[in-house]
């Protein structure tokens, strides 16, 4: 490997750094120089060498004493221009990085914030001690894995609480969510950065969702906006359309304890099942069949999924089901059994589009008005990316009636 040497300014000659060894002891020498000059000179030709793509792992780590010593420079501009290089860097040594904690706060905050080198072990541990600033810097960073969210909020105050809660790279998982209950008794002052996460356990975003329809209710009703029965009806509606939007990022493999606790909350009704239908959300649905028909899951699927309509219709009335709902269901069912086969994964849009197609031009035993039934009820329950091509398609079919 060719010789490589970082050349510096000063009373002591200069440097070179050679594939096989370092000359330390002479790189500590330059790094005590009394010149600030010198001392920046050399942490710009440290750096470089750092980020030289022919530098070995072995060979930085050898500069890590030299680096180290000039964290602890009396100079904040030579610290600073150390810092400026590698608060960054994949390659510094960690132990470099993990130095400016300690050091002024801007400075601490900065490597906090955005140095890629800091593991999750250390960032959780320094997250358990420090104060207030550095936690606040921490909560800013790209990648927030649970474990250090959850470390941050345990031991951070209400800001911190609220800047994890605020960055949308931030995963959190429910001890997570326990924890702001636990330390602060109530997660009513947190409402308003929970709704916006899709984190949220699927329960506990139901009870916010209950929580501010109730206060809406309450509202209403003081301020006579609407007879108690209509207020009532209304609300009733947008804690369903609430649910629904929980049921669309719920997770596939804890689909049956979610629909269990719904049940036990009777909160599952014929049209959150058709709503859930017509958005795509059929491993929801399918479950919560398998619930009302009391049948084993895997001859639940296959009687869904089935080619033909006499398996699901045969699965919808033993639900005991409302006969006017089936036909939008076995449209959602085909499309669902379709989409799968062909494309994996799809948007609620996609979803809606393509049951639009097929209620147009799939479905010979529908007739007009059945269609024009069929597109109204999926106007109303399907997610609200399908619903411009749905008044689209029903005006036109206005006009041409």
């Amino acid at each position: 490997m060719p010789n490589r040497s970082i050349g510096v300014v000063s009373t002591v000659s200069g440097v070179s750094i050679m594939s096989s060894s370092l000359d330390t002891e002479y790189l500590l020498a330059v790094a005590a120089d009394p010149e600030i000059y010198t001392r920046v000179k050399l942490v710009m030709q440290l750096c470089d060498f750092l980020e030289d793509e022919e530098s070995r792992e072995a060979e930085r780590d050898a500069i890590a004493p030299v680096l180290l010593k000039i964290c602890d420079d009396d100079s904040a501009v030579v610290r600073r221009t150390l810092l400026g290089r590698i608060k960054a860097s994949t390659r510094v040594p960690m132990d470099v990085a993990v130095a400016f904690v300690a050091d002024e706060e801007d400075m601490a905050c900065d490597i906090l914030k955005l140095s890629p080198v800091l593991d999750d072990n250390v960032l959780v541990g320094i997250a358990k001690i420090c104060d207030t600033p550095r936690q606040l810097a921490m909560c800013e960073r790209t990648s927030l894995p649970p474990r250090l969210g959850r470390t941050l909020i345990e031991h951070g105050d209400e800001l911190v609480v609220r800047a994890v809660l605020a960055n949308p790279a931030g995963r959190l998982d429910e001890a997570a969510y326990g924890a702001i209950e636990t330390r602060h008794g109530s997660l009513k002052r947190f409402e308003s950065l929970l709704m916006k996460r899709r984190d949220v356990p699927s329960m506990l975003a139901l009870d916010m969702v209950d929580a501010v329809s109730e206060r809406l209710l309450k509202h209403a009703s003081q301020k006579n906006w609407l007879d108690a029965d209509k207020a009532a009806r209304v609300i009733s509606d947008a804690k369903e359309q609430g649910l629904v939007r929980i049921i669309a990022r719920s997770d596939p493999a804890r689909e049956q304890s979610f629909v269990s606790e719904l049940m036990l909350r009777d909160r599952i009704t014929p049209t959150l099942l058709l709503r859930a239908a017509c958005i795509g959300k059929m491993d929801f649905v399918e479950v919560a069949i398998g619930r009302y028909t009391a049948m084993p899951s895997s001859l639940v699927h296959s009687m869904m999924y089935a080619r033909g309509s006499v398996g699901f219709k045969a699965l919808y009335f033993k639900a005991k089901l409302p006969g006017k709902m089936y036909p939008a269901m076995r449209v959602a069912v085909d499309v669902f059994r379709e989409l799968h086969a062909t494309m994996g994964e799809w948007t609620e849009a996609q979803f809606g589009r393509r049951m639009i197609e097929r209620i147009l031009t799939q479905y010979e035993e529908f007739s007009d008005a059945d269609k024009k039934y069929l597109l109204s009820t999926l106007r109303k329950y399907a997610g609200e990316e399908a619903q411009p091509l749905l008044n689209q398609v029903i005006d036109d079919l206005a006009m041409a009636a």
